[in-house]
């Protein structure tokens, strides 16, 4: 599951009270873990870093000079050892925050640096159940960008991005994790933001519903216990 580390919580609650919101930082990139067979196949002496599945057209990311198949191993000064190291990182900056990127490419190593973006508005995911209370699914999403939408429509999908998962809620009991992409929910396409807490609106009281995610670019269907 996702949490948020205690730095980051106090950041957001300071950019809460000083702007009553939260300026997320925008790299453009979908990163993966490495298991120990990919490590073998990149010559890496063990599992570590974040492998590039994508990098979004016009990014950040794409502007300093990284691209699919770079393996990130250090950010700023922090070693990365799994994708959600990077996108922890990520999530705590700010947009315009300078960073440099240690990337291994072809068995070789260099480094790259460049200048966050601001990422588009993301939402809380809520709606109400048939008894008026609120559906406590603790997620925060975003629209995709342009890029980010054209590259999922080449598998005929449309989509959300989980920005955020509350180690409390039921999202992340089910497996839901930041970077998922979500694009069906109890058999409804979402398309955005909005879509989505249309969908929580219709949720049975009690129950398992599905929802279908693309994970690092591979596509999962999850269930979701309504409690």
């Amino acid at each position: 599951s996702f949490s948020i580390p205690i730095d980051a919580a106090i950041d957001i609650y300071e950019q809460l009270k000083s702007n009553g919101e939260v300026a997320r930082a925008y790299l453009g990139i979908y990163p993966q873990d490495i298991d120990r067979n990919l490590a073998e196949v990149y010559q890496l002496a063990r599992p570590q870093g974040a492998l590039l599945t994508r990098v979004s057209p016009d990014s950040p990311a794409q502007k300093a000079g990284l691209k699919t198949g770079d393996i990130i191993l250090q950010y700023n000064d922090s070693k990365i050892m799994r994708a959600s190291d990077l996108l922890n990182l990520i999530n705590r900056a700010r947009p315009n925050d300078a960073f440099r990127a240690q990337v291994q490419r072809n068995g070789k190593q260099l480094t790259l640096s460049g200048k966050l973006s601001q990422a588009p508005s993301d939402v809380q995911a809520q709606g109400r159940d048939q008894q008026n209370n609120e559906v406590r699914v603790g997620l925060r999403l975003r629209n995709l960008t342009p890029d980010e939408q054209a590259e999922l429509a080449t598998d005929d999908k449309t989509g959300v991005l989980v920005t955020a998962v509350d180690p409390t809620g039921l999202a992340a009991r089910s497996g839901i994790m930041a970077g998922d992409i979500i694009t069906n929910l109890n058999q409804k396409p979402i398309a955005t933001a909005s879509d989505f807490s249309d969908a929580i609106s219709s949720l049975p009281t009690k129950g398992v519903v599905t929802i279908e995610v693309m994970r690092q670019g591979i596509p999962a269907i999850i269930g979701l216990r309504i409690e």
